[in-house]
C-alpha cells in the first residue's frame, strides 16, 4: 500500500482569519432562560471550502488511519493575499461526527469517514507555499509513519513500509559496497604509481594516502560466508 495522495481544487481558506461572532444561544442551566453572550465560529468563506474539499475526498482514501502520520499539503493560492494556514485542511482530513439524534448528553455517531480518524494523530507536517492564478489547489500526500517494534496491534500498513525501507537501503548498500571497493583500489593504484614514478618529498604524502586506501579495502571487505577471517587483501 502506497501513500494515500488526492488533490483538492479552490483555494484555501485561513481557519485562523476566518472567524465570526454569533450569539451563544447559552442557557442557565437553573432556570432555563437565555444568557447572551457570543461565540466564535468558521466564516462562510471557511464552511464552503470545507464542504467543497470534503466532496472531493475520494473514498478510497477515508481508511480512517488511527496511527501516526505525516501529512504534506502543497497549497497553491490565487494570490499573495491569503496566509499559509493548512489548519482547516486537517480538520477535512478528520473524521466527521454529529449529535446522534434523539440522543442524550455527548452522544455522537460517525457521519463521515476521514483519511485519519483525529488530527492529533498528525506527527509531522510539511506545508509549502505556491501561486498560481488558474488552478488553486491543494495537493495532500499522507504517509503513516512507523511504529516502534513490538508494540501491540501496530498497524500492518507500518510493517509493510518499515519492511520496504529496508529492503530499499539493503539493496542501496549492495550496489554501493563495490563501487566504493573498486574507487579504493583505484586510489591506491594511482598512489603507488605516483610513489614508483616522482620520489619526491611529495611521495611521502601519497604513500599515506596509497596507505588509508589498502586499510580501508581491508575494513570495508565483506566477511566469508563461513564467518572465518577476511583474506581478500592478505
Amino acid at each position: 500500500m502506497s501513500a494515500i495522495t488526492f488533490t483538492i481544487r479552490g483555494e484555501a481558506a485561513s481557519k485562523s482569519n476566518s472567524r465570526r461572532l454569533v450569539p451563544s444561544g447559552a442557557r442557565d442551566p437553573l432556570t432555563g432562560e437565555a444568557t447572551g453572550g457570543q461565540r466564535l465560529i468558521k466564516s462562510a468563506k471557511a464552511l464552503a471550502f470545507e464542504r467543497m474539499a470534503l466532496a472531493q475526498i475520494p473514498p478510497r482514501c477515508r481508511v480512517r488511519l488511527d496511527v501516526p502520520v505525516r501529512v504534506t499539503l502543497r497549497m497553491a493560492y490565487r494570490t499573495e493575499r491569503p496566509d499559509l494556514d493548512p489548519a482547516l485542511v486537517l480538520d477535512c482530513l478528520q473524521d466527521r461526527w454529529v449529535r446522534a439524534p434523539g440522543g442524550h448528553g455527548q452522544t455522537r455517531v460517525l457521519a463521515q469517514r476521514g483519511v485519519i480518524t483525529n488530527d492529533r494523530g498528525v506527527r509531522e507536517l510539511h506545508v509549502f507555499h505556491a501561486i498560481d492564478a488558474r488552478d488553486p489547489r491543494v495537493e495532500v500526500v499522507v504517509e503513516p509513519l512507523d511504529e516502534p517494534e513490538g508494540v501491540p496491534g501496530m498497524n500492518p500498513f507500518c510493517k509493510s513500509l518499515h519492511a520496504a525501507h529496508g529492503e530499499q537501503q539493503r539493496r542501496r548498500a549492495v550496489h554501493d559496497v563495490p563501487r566504493l571497493r573498486g574507487a579504493l583500489h583505484l586510489i591506491g593504484e594511482i598512489a603507488a604509481r605516483e610513489v614508483r614514478s616522482h620520489p619526491t618529498p611529495s611521495a611521502h604524502a601519497l604513500r599515506h594516502i596509497e596507505q588509508l586506501a589498502q586499510a580501508a579495502l581491508v575494513v570495508s571487505s565483506p566477511p566469508d560466508e563461513d564467518g572465518g577471517p577476511d583474506t581478500d587483501h592478505q
